[in-house]
């Protein structure tokens, strides 16, 4: 059975978790590709390719948290590649360190409001807790991370935490 640790706004460093390192690594390699070296862009997009071709065979479904934000994170990184809009790594760049840094994913928080990632409707409550819920952290009884990432934080659960009952049971059920 799984508990939920309250991490709130702290730096959420796992250097014990491969994951976490692959992600700063990418991170490294985005910022190294904004200084000027944009074969570093292409390193960090195939270090993602890599992840979600890993991710995908480990959990057989594209409705995987994991899953769909790496599949996000390529085609962002991939878009971002087209040469006028390469200004745009500034976005994953800053957004990946957060995730090594303090556990915070934006791509997992956006894509937890697809409608097949809800079960309430948009709400200025909803989007609250998704922006502004600090990130927690999910562990196993033997106090290892659930889903293999930086302090489980690429599973949409990990990243919002549970709501309290009061505001889920007052919002409407979801489309």
């Amino acid at each position: 059975m799984s508990q939920y640790k309250e991490q709130g706004w702290k730096l959420l460093l796992m250097p014990e978790e491969v994951a976490w390192w692959i992600w700063l690594i990418t991170a490294c390699m985005l910022a190294v590709g904004l200084s000027g070296y944009s074969w570093a862009f292409l390193v960090a997009t195939g270090i993602t390719v890599g992840q979600t071709i890993v991710f995908l065979l480990r959990y057989r479904s594209l409705m995987s948290s994991a899953v769909q934000t790496r599949v996000a994170y390529v085609v962002l990184l991939t878009i971002c590649f087209i040469p006028g809009l390469r200004w745009l790594y500034w976005l994953p760049t800053i957004g990946t360190f957060a995730l090594v840094i303090c556990g915070y994913c934006l791509m997992a928080r956006f894509l937890s409001l697809l409608p097949s990632n809800r079960t309430e409707r948009i709400s200025a409550d909803l989007l609250r807790h998704t922006f502004l819920a600090p990130p927690t952290l999910i562990v196993t009884g033997q106090g290892l991370p659930m889903t293999g990432c930086p302090g489980g934080v690429c599973s949409i659960e990990a990243q919002l935490g549970r709501r309290s009952r009061t505001s889920v049971s007052s919002a409407s059920p979801g489309a």
